[in-house]
């Protein structure tokens, strides 16, 4: 089976795909039941095993750049070494190796064929202004084209199927799929003006300029993708940065053609471009996502026999999709019930879980 993943979720297969065996991801061993999640977040040398939220513990608490690069957790573990790659892939290194105990030079994409969405955006588009009301950008046809990393040979295509030299290790196509932080940037003329040089840039063969951007951007599922490649079965985990489907649907109701706002981060291009799916269908997928009353759905949307819909933006050709099961992140006493009572995990869990 083919691996799709977008931002955040490139980063955690990642992540998971290279963790020694010994050294499995998880929380740490018989500690679940004292403490809540917000404890968990703090660092705790002496614990065995790897927490799989490590990461936590090295993010600054202040979005000064300078607090990251020399903080004291980091000179004290890595001294002085050095790092050469663009600054997101330094900081997902530096994050790999205090959190994971990985070198990101070392990180392989795995057996099975992964790909990681990215976008591309025209440099002489910037800084981009998305409708106010909508947030959706309306020059997307033009100046943002929705590409993919094949992680394992390490090329990026696009909808036209020309090729481009992708990133040279794993651990850069990671930041290239992530690179979350650009969206503020390039929607802002001072943040451009101050910050471009931050940005992630390539070169397409016909000699255009874009920037890349978190996957996102034009696709936060990962499911188009899979549709390029007219796949027959896909099982989606839908999340996105807003966290509940019911405050942000555009990443999935855009897939369907139905109009809602959306952010900075998520499916700029609008459902014009986005389509994919019927847009009868959505009213029922989003009600077993997020309906607790809906019986025996527990979060899940499944889908058969789907007919999907040729989209000229994306590079999909229409097909029939024999079978699409979404699990969303919402929240689920159902879910909470099955857990084993002695881990007491509805008594430690945030309120905004």
């Amino acid at each position: 089976p083919s691996i799709s993943t977008v931002s955040g979720g490139t980063i955690g297969y990642l992540l998971f795909t290279n963790a020694p065996k010994h050294e499995q991801l998880r929380y740490p061993p018989n500690k679940l039941s004292a403490l809540t999640y917000r404890d968990l977040y703090t660092e705790n040398e002496e614990q065995s095993g790897v927490w799989f939220a490590s990461a936590l513990n090295y993010i600054p608490d202040l979005p000064e750049p300078r607090a990251f690069w020399k903080g004291t957790v980091i000179k004290r573990k890595l001294g002085n070494k050095k790092f050469k790659g663009n600054w997101w892939e330094d900081g997902l290194d530096i994050l790999a190796r205090l959190g994971y105990k990985m070198a990101g030079e070392k990180l392989v994409a795995g057996q099975r064929p992964f790909q990681a969405g990215i976008a591309m955006l025209r440099e002489d588009a910037c800084p981009i202004a998305p409708d106010v009301s909508t947030g959706i950008y309306t020059d997307a046809a033009r100046a943002i084209i929705p590409a993919v990393i094949d992680m394992n040979r390490g090329k990026i295509t696009y909808p036209d199927n020309e090729e481009l030299d992708g990133p040279t290790t794993v651990m850069q196509g990671s930041s290239f799929s992530s690179a979350f932080w650009a969206a503020a940037i390039v929607e802002s003329k001072l943040d451009y003006g101050l910050l471009k040089r931050a940005l992630i840039k390539r070169q397409l063969k016909r000699s255009d300029s874009y920037y890349i951007l978190d996957g996102g951007i034009v696709d936060t599922t990962g499911i188009v993708n899979l549709l390029r490649q007219k796949t027959d079965t896909i099982v989606a985990f839908y999340n996105n940065n807003a966290g509940s489907l019911k405050d942000l649907e555009s990443p999935l109701a855009y897939l369907f053609g139905v109009l809602c706002k959306t952010d900075s981060q998520n499916s700029l291009q609008g459902p014009e471009l986005a389509q994919v799916f019927p847009r009868s269908l959505y009213t029922k997928v989003k009600k077993n996502l997020t309906d607790t009353n809906v019986t025996g759905a527990n979060m899940m949307a499944q889908l058969h026999n789907i007919p999907v819909l040729g989209n000229k933006y994306f590079g999909v050709e229409p097909y029939y999709l024999k079978s699409l099961v979404i699990f969303s992140l919402e929240f689920s006493n159902d879910f909470l019930q099955s857990l084993p009572p002695e881990l007491h995990v509805r008594n430690n869990i945030g309120m905004e879980w």
